[in-house]
């Protein structure tokens, strides 16, 4: 992962993309004392909120 690129993880579903993703963007985001933004086209809002909210 390099700064300002956009990084696209493509596999089959139910592979783990949105949880790879979702972990990457965390420990980016506490590393770094930053925002990180997950998007994801096959898993909805709240699904993705889930893991990262009490």
């Amino acid at each position: 992962m390099r700064p300002g690129r956009t990084t696209v993880v493509a596999a089959r579903t139910a592979m783990g993309k949105s949880t790879l993703a979702l972990a990457m963007a965390r420990n980016s985001a506490f590393r770094q004392g930053r925002p990180a933004q997950v998007a994801s086209l096959e898993t909805s809002n709240r699904a993705v909120e889930q893991p990262v909210l009490p």
